[in-house]
């Protein structure tokens, strides 16, 4: 029988401390941290970010103002806005 092998996620935002002292609940969901974020942290392709990191990141002025790297995330469009007829 073979043995299953763990895929380990890393955590590793560098403000989650921060940003953990301004959120409403200490219980956080996780999930994989977008390429844009990946690639501006330099993290691995397995990091894992708490919900509100990546919006705190986002209204975070030392990155968005203070890098031309950063890259803000992809505005959605609802469907409404898209069926309209001018």
């Amino acid at each position: 029988m073979q043995k299953k092998t763990k895929n380990t996620n890393v955590y590793s935002h560098p403000k989650h401390e921060i940003y953990l002292s301004t959120a409403q609940k200490e219980t956080a969901s996780f999930k994989k941290a977008p390429e844009r974020l990946i690639r501006y942290f330099k993290l691995s392709k397995t990091a894992v970010m708490c919900h509100h990191c990546l919006l705190e990141t986002d209204r975070d002025s030392e990155y968005f103002l203070g890098s031309s790297s950063y890259l803000l995330p992809i505005k959605r469009t609802s469907k409404e806005q898209n069926n309209l007829i001018p």
